[in-house]
Parts: structure tokens; sequence; C-alpha cells
């Protein structure tokens, strides 16, 4: 009966924990190294606490910390793959600090699923059109900063596949520059295999150029051969070898808004705002929290950024205060932003929001005051 037990508590200590969702936290630049994310970190173990109670689970990511555009496209790119790991339907919360919030925006870029909201073929070739144009514009090699997040992300994948278009061009031709009318041939070729290949088997940005870039090189060497050796080389370039398509859960409808991956809640902490290069997608995006203190002398970093976004009727803007326990007002400095205190209440200001407000929309610039060193939830207002 005794070894019955043990083996009952086993099971159920070792087998994976059902998730109604997760939570994942994401540092800013500079600050791999601080705890405060990660297992064990003050924030991390308030945040986790909070969100067992509605069967969530939390995971800290990470990424170079670098202080660039480039790292931060990179690392949203790994956010977007990770994000994507989990079962399509599963409800996926991000809290960013500094520029993390920043890579979650570039994330939410990543995520967007254009093929989901096209209604016709033609709207598909448009797309494929374009991206084909970039892959034969775009050499990796010598550009460093693309002017899109969309491009520094085709770049990277050129990088990763060791070879950019021109030089698979070059190596099968030994031209370096692709004549005009070839390239149109090549572009039109591209569009017309990648809306067959690929058509709804991507579910985002991320996923479509990770595919388009090795079925481009596939389709410029066919284009290149003659009639007789297409014919004879004809099974060795089937399906299979293209890339596999990445399997989703709701594909009836490749059309359907179903497909696009949707992120429940962004919680931004002191992240300088740039709505140029770094507006979160608020087609994946369901609402954005945007927290942020006047005392937070980094985040503006000498001007160059914003503390609020423009008005959009799923972004909050709030202002932080705090309470302390001798019962002073301040506003916190940047670190102060991911104090314990704030990670244990986090998660619950949607629910405060709409039970004071009736609504989560149409609440634009808000403060809200914590409190120190008690369990009081936080206070919400709107200053106007």
């Amino acid at each position: 009966m005794r070894l019955i037990k043990l083996l009952a508590i086993l099971i159920f200590v070792l087998a994976p924990a059902s998730s109604e969702g997760v939570v994942i936290l994401v540092h800013g630049t500079w600050s791999r190294a601080l705890p405060w994310y990660k297992q064990g970190g003050g924030f991390f173990s308030e945040v986790t606490t909070e969100a067992a109670k509605t069967g969530q689970h939390v995971a800290s990511f990470e990424w170079s910390g670098l202080n660039n555009h480039i790292a931060r496209v990179r690392g949203a790119r790994d956010l977007a793959c990770k994000i994507l790991e989990y079962p399509f339907n599963e409800e996926v919360t991000l809290i960013g600090h500094s520029h993390g919030g920043n890579l979650i925006n570039l994330t939410t870029i990543f995520l967007y699923n254009p093929l989901a909201h096209m209604k016709s073929e033609e709207e598909q070739k448009e797309f494929f059109h374009g991206l084909a144009k970039k892959l034969l514009n775009i050499s990796s090699p010598i550009l460093q900063k693309a002017a899109t997040p969309i491009e520094q992300l085709i770049v990277d994948v050129m990088r990763e596949a060791c070879e950019t278009v021109h030089e698979a061009y070059a190596k099968l031709t030994g031209e370096k520059i692709q004549p005009k009318t070839k390239r149109n041939k090549t572009i039109k070729a591209i569009t017309d295999v990648a809306i067959e290949k690929i058509g709804s088997a991507a579910d985002s940005f991320v996923q479509t150029i990770t595919m388009l870039f090795p079925l481009s090189n596939l389709v410029i060497e066919h284009e290149l051969m003659d009639a007789v050796e297409r014919e004879n080389a004809q099974s060795s370039q089937s399906a299979e070898n293209l890339p596999a398509p990445i399997p989703t859960e709701e594909k009836e409808n490749p059309n359907s808004n179903q497909t696009q991956k949707k992120i429940k809640s962004v919680f931004l902490l002191g992240t300088p705002v740039d709505s140029r290069d770094y507006h979160p997608d608020m087609n994946v995006a369901q609402h954005v929290f945007a927290l942020y203190s006047k005392h937070d002398i980094i985040q503006p970093v000498i001007g160059l950024y914003d503390r609020v976004y423009p008005e959009h009727e799923r972004i909050t803007n709030m202002q932080v205060f705090v309470e302390q326990k001798n019962g002073k007002q301040q506003q916190p400095g940047h670190l102060g932003l991911h104090r314990s205190f704030i990670g244990t209440h986090i998660l619950s200001i949607p629910k405060i929001i709409t039970g004071k407000f009736g609504s989560l929309e149409n609440n634009h610039n808000l403060q809200i005051k914590f409190f120190e060193g008690t369990d009081k939830a936080p206070e919400i207002t709107n200053p106007n």
C-alpha cells in the first residue's frame, strides 16, 4: 500500500502541469544578469504566485541585451519562435522592462500573419511578390541595418542560410548581378511557388520568411535550368525538398482570422517609446499597458524617446506612483518599475480597470498607485 501511495505521489509531482496560459518576462538592455525576471527573482516569484491562481505558468526570456536595433530584432525573432512553440490557442501575456518592451513590440510585428487577413489569391500574390523583390534587393553582407524589422528579419535568415539569393545566383551563373528580365521572371516564379507551397502553412511573418528563403533558392536554381535538366530534376525538387509546412491547429479556412496568433496582454515597464520603429502591432496585441514614471530619467534617453504612446483604443498609458511604508508617495526610478510588489498586482490591472471604468478600451491615460509592504490592491484613477 505504501508503495502505491509513493507511486501516486511521484506521478503527481512529475506529471507536466496543465496550463491555462503563459506569462513571459523579458529583461531590458544590459540587464541579462539581473535576477528580477528569472526563477527565484522577487518579481518572477510574485507574478508566479498570482498567475497560478488562474492556472497560468511563468517563463523568463533571455536575449543578448545589447543596445542596438539589430540585437532587438534578433531577440524578437527568437521570442516569436518561442511563442509559436506553445499551443496555438494558449493565452500569452508578455511583460518587458525598458528595451525588453521594444523587443516585445517587435515580436508582435513578427507574429502578425498577413495571410490570415487576405480575402483573395490576388492579395496573396501581391504580398509574396513584395517579399520576393525584397529577397532579390537586399544583399546581407553589405547591409548592416535594414530599414524595417521585416527587412532585418530577411537579412538574418539570409545570414543563417550562409548565402544570399545574390550569392546563390552568382554561383549558378557566374554573374554578380541578375539581369532585369531574368530578375522579373524569378520574382514571378518565387511568387507563384510561394502561394502553392507556403499558402496558409505559415502562421506569422517569422515563419513565412523562414520558409520563403530556402524556397527562393530552389526557385532560382529551377529557373536557371534548361528544359531538359528541369524535367530530369523534377523529382529531386519535389515538395519534400522544400521547407516543411509548420503544423497549426486551425487551417480549414486559410484566409480566416482564426489563424492569427494573439497576445492577450502586453505590459511595458519604462519602455522607451518610439512609435515609428517600435510600435506594437495591434492586430496581434489585444491590449497594451505602458507603465511609466516621470522620475525615470532613463526611459526617454535624453529626449530621444517618448514616455507615452499615441492614442489608441487598446493602449493604456499608466503613470506609476508608489505609496511607501512610511506613507509618503513617490514615483519610482527605472529599476523601481520591476520591484516585487508591482509584480504582485500587475496581472490584476485589466480586471481593476474593467471593474472601475466598465471596459478596458478607450482608457488612454490613467494613473496607478501601488502600496509598498501591503497586500492592498493598486488604486487606478483617470486624471482627466
